[in-house]
This record gives structure tokens, C-alpha cells and sequence, in this order.
């Protein structure tokens, strides 16, 4: 969140001051980085190396950096009123989509690994 931190300190906003839009965007790749990071201590409390789940969690971090990225240019693009405030919804429409519907479809993926591997890591133990 440090790039999002970073445009909004490069525009004097603070995420309230946003369109709704942009807190939803915002708050969502939160959720996402959550879960990431929870899948990644699930997975780092294994035992064993498994490289495709590796390569899963590095396609997710590099998609929660796009998407970090593309938040922090619409926070750039925000327009803003003579009080100071985000103005008109907050923000110029570029035509780039948040995607994060399809970011959390990865990251779903990436705890429904994460709990296979720890179940069957559970039945080679027992």
C-alpha cells in the first residue's frame, strides 16, 4: 500500500476524501493483500517445497503490485475542488478497469491450495 500511501500524499487526499468508487477499489485490495499474506504463512509453515504453489503466489504478488499501481494513477488522475476536496465522484475516468473481481478469484485459488497442501500434509502425518 506504500505506492497508494505515496499518491495520496502526492495530492493532499486521505482515502475518505475519495469517490466512494476509489474507497471500495481501495479497500478491496486491502482484503486481497490479506489474504495473500495469510495464504503465504500457510504455505511457508509447510514442510515441503511445492513450486507450482510458489508460482501462484509470485503471479498474485505481481498482480496485487498492477493493481496497487493502477489505483495509485487513478488517485493521481483524482480532480480536485476549490476547498481541496475530491470533486465530481473523485476521479477522471481512463477507461482502466479495477479488475479486483478477477484478483480475488486468484487469490481464492491461492488459499484453496494452501488448504489442500495443509490437509494433505495432515493425512501423510496421521
Amino acid at each position: 500500500m506504500k505506492i497508494i500511501s505515496e499518491a495520496l500524499n502526492e495530492k493532499k487526499l486521505k482515502v475518505e476524501e475519495l469517490s466512494p468508487e476509489l474507497q471500495s477499489k481501495i479497500s478491496s485490495l486491502k482484503d486481497m493483500i490479506e489474504k495473500y499474506n495469510a495464504a503465504c504463512d500457510a504455505y511457508d509453515e509447510e514442510d515441503e517445497i511445492d513450486t507450482d504453489t510458489e508460482k501462484i503466489l509470485e503471479q498474485n504478488e505481481a498482480y496485487i503490485l498492477n493493481e496497487e499501481k493502477a489505483l495509485a494513477e487513478e488517485i493521481k488522475g483524482t480532480k480536485l475542488a476549490a476547498d481541496g476536496t475530491a470533486a465530481n465522484g473523485g476521479t477522471v475516468n481512463d477507461g482502466k478497469g479495477g479488475g479486483i473481481g478477477l484478483g480475488t478469484l486468484f487469490i481464492a485459488g491461492i488459499i484453496g491450495i494452501a488448504t489442500f497442501g495443509a490437509v494433505n500434509y495432515l493425512k501423510k502425518r496421521g
